[in-house]
């Protein structure tokens, strides 16, 4: 499989001045080894590093249609930094590219097909800017010309010619691709023929080190420019190549479309598939559920399929951006679209990640919750959301320094519908946690299903809050103690603070009382059976324990 050659590394784009002068370069200590002014009226800059570039309409351009950054060629200042003045990673932020145009561009329905053409083949949006900082701005020029990658601040994308290609090939510069030709391995595919290209034409062929290619050199990607150049100013004799295989054969590229490598390659760098299919994922048998895609696909046909086909049947939507499917049968089903998109022949067509549904009598768990409920540091709740949850019971497990146990206020949470789907955990130590259960009932047994979890409140070994007896039989008065012995003076509400002791019954407040007092009878005598949960609060801590009463 070919892959594009791209940029992982983009360079470090910084917001720079549009006109960069000579001198300016000169005081940031660049070596400039030669001027020379072309026949075109443009400047041929040669630096001490042996890379050429050319400065036109006061912006510096390397190969032909890349502008460079200040930072860029300040990077240019010795022999050893050729090339490597793509540097940093500065892609668009969360696979969106925010663009203006200018008020007098050209071909704007050009320009709108080039974001719908690009946008239909990768993971990539185009969004015209309101207030970004960063975004790319169209305009007309004799030349055409864009910097490589987000370069920060408002970067300007030069066209002249606007074809549909030309327009594509300098948004892939833009969103970090450059040219095929300077791969770093490109000699193991292809000769370049120096002896046949004008002095001030061959900074064009550099090697752009500091990038990085992957899979073979394609020969098919609207970034490769062909063997024969019929430019007279470029190529000195335009009947001979200027680029051929290594066996000598010449090779024609192209300007019309993107080639399957340069659509892998920049599905590669902005790799979050914008096309995924959300929906029930855990559902009974003879139940029927309906699944989206995430981004609405614009002029395209989708289909929508089914594996394995049968026990589940699309009941409606069928080629829309939505469908209900009938689950009929157990089992486990995968269900994916495939789009395509009709901007362009041949059509075009992408597969979504398929989603994953599994159908079942027996209780399956879809999620795991994570939650306080009254409680100290480093002590929560375990929820298992469960389908066919009806009496089912839940078994638990949790790997690093933390302990299950039964939940202590099954009367007292009025949330809980069935305390076997819950569970109370406490944990010890900061860290990543796998929190796995099952879910079980008379029909049998379900799925397993595991959940990470990352903790950073954890449990104190000293607890100063203490009642007893507890649990207590109804009638006994119950004694609250804070403790504030001298191996606890780091957790233990102090002896000088006013306190308050608050008892709830099922989330409801049914006792408080504020008090300068460590130790004392709470009149509880007359309490029923069941758990209470009791919090005792001074200015700064709170800590909460559970009495039960049998």
């Amino acid at each position: 499989m070919k892959y594009l050659y791209f940029l992982i590394i983009v360079g470090i784009f910084t917001s720079c001045s549009k006109d960069i002068e000579i001198e300016s370069i000169k005081q940031s200590n660049i070596l400039i080894e030669q001027e020379r002014i072309l026949s075109t009226g443009d400047t041929l800059v040669t630096f001490s590093s042996g890379v050429q570039v050319v400065k036109k309409n006061g912006e510096y351009i390397l190969n032909e249609d890349i502008i460079l950054t200040s930072e860029e060629l300040r990077l240019l200042r010795n022999p050893h930094t050729r090339g490597s003045y793509f540097t940093g990673h500065r892609l668009w932020n969360n696979q969106t590219v925010f663009y203006s145009i200018s008020p007098d561009f050209f071909k704007k329905e050009i320009l709108y097909q080039a974001f719908e053409y690009i946008s239909n083949r990768t993971n990539l949006r185009f969004c015209e800017r309101s207030t970004q900082g960063d975004y790319i701005l169209f305009r007309n020029s004799k030349e055409n010309s864009s910097y490589v990658g987000r370069k920060g601040g408002e970067q300007p994308l030069n066209l002249h010619n606007q074809t549909l290609g030309v327009t594509v090939h300098e948004i892939c510069h833009a969103l970090g691709m450059i040219h095929e030709h300077s791969r770093t391995d490109r000699d193991e595919y292809i000769v370049i023929h120096y002896d046949n290209i004008y002095e001030n034409k061959r900074h064009n062929f550099n090697i752009e080190y500091g990038t990085y290619s992957s899979g073979s050199f394609d020969f098919s990607s609207i970034m490769l420019y062909p063997s024969m150049v019929t430019d007279t100013k470029f190529s000195i004799d335009t009947s001979k190549p200027v680029m051929t295989k290594k066996d000598g054969s010449i090779f024609v590229a192209q300007r019309e479309k993107l080639s399957d490598g340069d659509i892998q390659a920049l599905n590669r760098i902005y790799p979050i598939d914008k096309y995924k299919i959300t929906g029930e994922q855990y559902i009974s048998p003879q139940t029927t559920a309906s699944y989206t895609l995430t981004d609405n696909p614009q002029k395209a046909s989708i289909k929508w399929e089914i594996i394995p086909s049968t026990g589940a049947v699309i009941t409606s939507g069928q080629g829309t951006n939505s469908i209900n499917i009938s689950f009929n049968e157990n089992g486990s089903f995968g269900i994916f679209a495939t789009i395509t998109f009709m901007d362009s022949y041949p059509y075009y067509s992408r597969k979504t990640q398929s989603l994953s549904v599994n159908v079942s009598r027996f209780p399956m768990v879809s999620d795991i919750e994570l939650f306080k409920y009254l409680q100290r540091s480093g002590e929560y709740t375990l929820k298992a959301v469960v389908v066919n949850g009806q009496n089912a019971t839940t078994q638990w497990y949790c790997s690093g320094n933390a302990v299950l146990y039964n939940i202590p206020y099954p009367d007292d949470a009025t949330f809980i519908d069935n305390p076997q789907l819950f569970k109370a955990i406490d944990f010890y130590s900061t860290g990543s946690y796998d929190i796995t259960t099952t879910a079980s009932n008379t029909s049998g047994i379900g799925n397993i299903f595991t959940r990470s979890f990352y903790i950073t409140d954890t449990k104190t070994t000293s607890f100063p809050l203490l009642i007893s007896p507890n649990p207590m039989s109804a009638g006994v008065t119950p004694i609250i103690e804070i403790k504030n012995s001298k191996d606890m003076q780091k957790t233990a509400i102090s002896s000088d603070n006013k306190i308050e002791v608050v008892i709830y019954s099922k989330g409801e407040k049914i006792y408080n009382k504020t008090t300068y007092e460590k130790k004392m009878k709470l009149p509880l005598s007359d309490l029923k059976k069941g758990k209470y949960n009791i919090v005792v609060t001074d200015e700064k801590k709170s800590y909460t324990t559970i009495l039960e009463v049998i």
